[in-house]
């Protein structure tokens, strides 16, 4: 049985569980609301003053970035958001036919499937990234499993383009990882973050909000 409550924007909510008078369960909610600290961002800046490390993954210098940095980048950006995130992809600890990394979106049946590089996103890469999104689907009936490319570069070419529009893959570029970041300073929802992202695929009938 599903019962939905309304309830007005609150960083903290107290979902009481009665029956006949009696209570029975209680449970506490904390939920990202903007304009209020950032709990995750602020343990990530415990330890990485100023976020320094964070911004040297995400945003590589060198002309040739190791791909393994900018995908742990990806995935250190995606937690502080409210994101449930697992990297798969990183070298140590690869799987066959994996996809780089997975967030899923607390307390909803939204997850991306995210490929990470550092080199063009050619478009054999796209293509594999939607058929495990495929297989992913099969696994996990009733998911919204959006596929996200995120690159280190800003631009990309019209074949790239066009695949990924074709593939309704959402492309995350520099520009976009600043935004995000930003956002995520703001303490926006996970879910706000997510249909930001999602706004990127093209022709999504989802706003940037």
């Amino acid at each position: 049985m599903t019962k939905r409550i309304r309830f007005a924007e609150a960083p903290i909510v107290e979902a009481f569980l009665v029956r006949d008078q009696r209570p029975l369960d209680q449970t506490t909610f904390y939920i990202p609301t903007s304009g209020t600290p950032n709990p995750r961002l602020a343990a990530q800046l415990a330890f990485d003053e100023d976020g320094l490390k964070l911004l040297e993954l995400l945003f590589p210098k060198s002309e040739r970035p190791k791909q393994d940095t900018f995908e742990i980048g990806v995935a250190w950006l995606l937690f502080p958001c409210g994101f449930q995130t697992v990297s798969h992809g990183l070298h140590s600890g690869k799987l066959t036919e994996e996809i780089d990394c997975l967030a899923f979106v607390p307390m909803a049946r939204k997850v991306f499937a995210v490929e990470c590089t550092t080199a063009d996103l050619n478009p054999s890469k796209l293509i594999k990234l939607s058929n495990r999104c495929t297989t992913l689907r099969e696994t996990l009936p009733g998911f919204d499993v959006l596929p996200v490319a995120v690159t280190s570069h800003e631009h990309l070419t019209a074949t790239e383009s066009k695949t990924a529009a074709d593939l309704r893959i959402a492309v995350v570029t520099k520009s976009v990882i600043e935004e995000v970041l930003r956002r995520a300073g703001e303490n926006s929802s996970p879910s706000e973050a997510y249909e930001f992202i999602a706004s990127k695929v093209e022709g999504s009938f989802y706003r940037d909000p």
